[in-house]
């Protein structure tokens, strides 16, 4: 959606390794509720609700076109599997309003053994897709102690904001984690940005902290969460 774009390209195509500044100035994204308009706080083009018999949406016009963007379902033709967990990112993101949470939940599992963690046979990751294109290749796991002994579910993370979020300059993240008493200062992660030649960045995206822009936090989840390869995923 636009509030999570705009600010995407100049700020992810910065080189240094912490870097990015810009003002920023306070204003709320959105009031949590579908029966009001979304785009109140006079940041970008709203533009008109889209009907695809009339014409199609065109990426970052307006509010609305990205919104329907956001909202509409991929299929085969278009890529999604063979495994995946949802055929578009409304799927994920609609509680209580669009960008929002979910009630929906992916699985992650995998083997401990003596504290160390690693993902199930056969796979890199221990991501579970819960769909599938065909039934013969639906993921499936055996779960007990001499198997898959790890699994649990995460609820997807809320975007709404996330825009605002990456306008701030990396600096600023740092300096809030040193300001904090040492005893509960946390690790400052640096992370590459893919469109930007993988350039480092301070990382702000994800339930692993694992992006700081939202073109490569949208690659993966492309890739993760739809199956469809794409120029942004962080595979290299």
């Amino acid at each position: 959606m636009f509030f999570t774009v705009g600010a995407l390209t100049f700020l992810a195509t910065l080189p240094n390794s912490v870097a990015g500044s810009q003002t920023i100035t306070d204003a709320s994204t959105t009031d949590l509720d579908k029966r009001t308009d979304e785009l109140f706080n006079g940041f970008g083009t709203k533009g008109a609700p889209i009907d695809e018999c009339v014409a199609d949406p065109v990426p970052l016009r307006s509010f609305e076109d990205n919104k329907f963007i956001f909202n509409e379902n991929e299929g085969v033709e278009d890529g999604l599997g063979p495994v995946y967990n949802a055929p578009g990112c409304g799927n994920c993101h609609d509680t209580p309003d669009f960008g929002g949470q979910s009630q929906i939940r992916e699985l992650r599992a995998g083997t401990t053994t003596n504290g160390v963690f690693t993902a199930p046979p056969g796979q890199n990751s221990s991501l579970i897709q819960l769909r599938a294109i065909a039934a013969a290749i639906q993921e499936r796991i055996d779960v007990g102690p001499a198997s898959i002994n790890t699994a649990d579910f995460r609820t997807t993370l809320n975007t709404i904001g996330d825009g605002f979020i990456e306008c701030i300059d990396s600096n600023v993240l740092l300096a809030n984690r040193n300001a904090q008493a040492a005893a509960f200062q946390g690790t400052f992660i640096q992370v590459p940005v893919v469109e930007a030649n993988r350039a480092v960045r301070g990382a702000r995206f994800g339930w692993k902290n694992q992006h700081s822009s939202l073109l490569s936090f949208s690659g993966d989840a492309y890739l993760n969460e739809m199956g469809i390869t794409n120029i942004f995923d962080d595979t290299g």
